[in-house]
């Protein structure tokens, strides 16, 4: 009864108000209850499972509104993984299993692991397994990924709606209290070759920025699996780190993979900055690299 008079309260406010005024609106209101009731999340049914997310969130919003959560990533993740007849996937910046729990759904044979440092969103996504019965289909690792092993810093915002946007450096994206806590680095190379060195057929990398750092500890099982990788590029997040999403794509062309946009059109240096101004999802695909 208190989500309907909210959604009814919101759907008022935006027939009269300008659109940011609505979002600062929102953002208030939503905290305020989410610090006043002590049931934090709801469950949201899709179309072959069942999504536990922040209530009053824009997550839930997008997910009530549009039955899914990024459709054309997990359309080209899937498309991939199914000419493969035991697919295998790392999702690399999980957060609470958006990409991962559809593809669960579309492919039963499917296997993920999964590896995500924030505390709140892996609670999360031990949830949405648990609720789905795929506990056994997924494993979870709690560190993040980097060049090399170690610690580090991982900065996160107090607001639950803006826990997608947690990292190994704060963006600033959104004006948000963010805290710091210490979490283990360990190296995609270094976990491969503790688990027997198992054949990966995709790797959706999010990691609100640090992509780069998770290709450069990553060497070995790409020049031995050659996955297709699903890479988040975005400029907002790169702004943080000393690289930039030339570097990352020089990179990618050193070792041989070519990067198209989910239209599977190629981006050159040449052509990456007008990519960037329409999407930030890209596909990364082995053999001719994309240099011009």
């Amino acid at each position: 009864m208190v989500e309907r008079a909210f959604q009814t309260f919101k759907g008022a406010v935006k027939a009269v108000l300008p659109g940011a005024v609505v979002g600062f609106i929102h953002r208030q209101v939503s905290e305020r209850l989410a610090r006043r009731f002590s049931n934090k999340i709801e469950p949201i049914q899709l179309d072959g499972f069942v999504v536990f997310s922040e209530r009053f969130s824009a997550t839930s919003d997008q997910l009530r509104a549009q039955r899914s959560w990024e459709a054309p990533v997990v359309g080209a993740l899937a498309r991939e993984l199914r000419r493969h007849g035991d697919p295998a996937l790392l999702d690399i910046g999980a957060n609470i299993g958006l990409v991962s729990l559809p593809l669960l759904a579309l492919l039963p044979k499917l296997r993920v692991t999964a590896f995500e440092p924030g505390r709140y969103q892996r609670k999360l996504l031990a949830h949405n397994l648990r609720a789905n019965r795929w506990t056994r289909r997924v494993d979870v690792h709690s560190c993040a990924l980097g060049e090399r092993a170690g610690a580090a810093r991982f900065f996160s915002h107090e607001r639950l709606d803006a826990t997608g946007l947690d990292g190994l450096a704060d963006t600033r994206r959104i004006p948000d209290a963010v805290h710091t806590t210490t979490v283990r680095i360990d190296t995609l190379d270094a976990w491969w070759k503790r688990s027997g060195r198992p054949v990966i057929h995709a790797a959706k990398i999010d990691t609100e920025g640090s992509e780069l750092l998770v290709l450069r500890g990553a060497e070995e099982i790409l020049r031995s699996s050659r996955p297709m990788l699903l890479l988040e590029i975005s400029r907002a997040n790169l702004m943080s780190y000393e690289f930039s999403a030339h570097d990352l794509l020089a990179w990618l062309q050193a070792h041989d993979y070519r990067l198209e946009n989910l239209a599977g059109q190629t981006i050159h240096a040449n052509s990456l900055d007008a990519a960037l101004d329409k999407n930030d999802n890209f596909v990364a695909r082995p053999g001719a690299s994309s240099a011009p």
